[in-house]
């Protein structure tokens, strides 16, 4: 079986286009969000004035969300112009090209805001990979520009990671970058905190499972990874990661 790329410059002009097609925040304007309540406070900056105080006052009002429970391997239920706000637990957004292969667009954790843009965006997915609660946010709610340049910004990376030469290199580059987003410092190294099976990788990567079971089995004989008790991969010390 010959490994192919999973993404490619068509897949980064989606992401771009996704990000063309989100609702801005004036440039001005840097909402704030609290969670501390079942409902949704929504705080601007801005400077009142009596010609806006109205206005003002309608988007400081509380708008009712939902808190939702999803097992890991869930898909998120998604719509156009919905939108989730992770309070606990790791997905990934995903699409797929005209084979059906999946391809990985991102991965996302606390805090972080994922959902459909546009009905004309096509295939679309968020899959959970750990348990998740996330809120869905309220009809006509805003995406921020900085998560939307965070989402193109992750298709980026990753499509640097599927040009780094050899299957090896790819496997290797793509868990400093999984360090980075979800790793902790250990004595014997950077923990992944977060449980990836051999397909989720093959995936990023552009290989086979089998593949990538053989490459991780070298690179634990090499020392260069090691596996914890909860089966999630522990980086060396040897890769600087910070």
């Amino acid at each position: 079986m010959q490994d192919g790329f999973g993404l490619n410059a068509q897949t980064l002009i989606h992401g771009v286009y996704i990000m063309s097609i989100f609702t801005f925040e004036p440039p001005s304007v840097k909402s704030s969000f609290a969670f501390d309540s079942p409902n949704l406070t929504r705080r601007s900056p801005l400077d009142r004035s009596s010609s806006d105080s109205l206005a003002e006052s309608r988007r400081e009002r509380p708008l009712e969300v939902k808190k939702y429970h999803f097992r890991r391997r869930e898909y998120v239920l998604l719509d156009k112009g919905i939108f989730w706000q992770i309070e606990s637990g790791v997905v990934r957004s995903l699409t797929h090209d005209e084979t059906g292969k999946l391809i990985p667009l991102g991965f996302w954790g606390t805090g972080d805001i994922v959902g459909q843009p546009s009905a004309e965006v096509g295939a679309y997915q968020i899959e959970c990979l750990t348990n998740v609660i996330a809120y869905a946010l309220p009809e006509g709610y805003r995406y921020p520009q900085d998560m939307a340049f965070s989402q193109v910004r992750q298709m980026e990376e990753l499509l640097v990671i599927m040009h780094s030469g050899s299957i090896e290199k790819r496997l290797i580059q793509f868990l400093i970058w999984m360090a980075k987003k979800f790793g902790s410092r250990t004595t014997q190294g950077w923990l992944i905190d977060l449980r990836l099976t051999h397909q989720d990788i093959a995936d990023v990567i552009g290989t086979s499972r089998v593949t990538t079971t053989r490459i991780l089995n070298k690179m634990q004989q090499d020392g260069i990874i090691h596996w914890s008790r909860k089966r999630n991969i522990l980086l060396s010390n040897s890769f600087a990661v910070a």
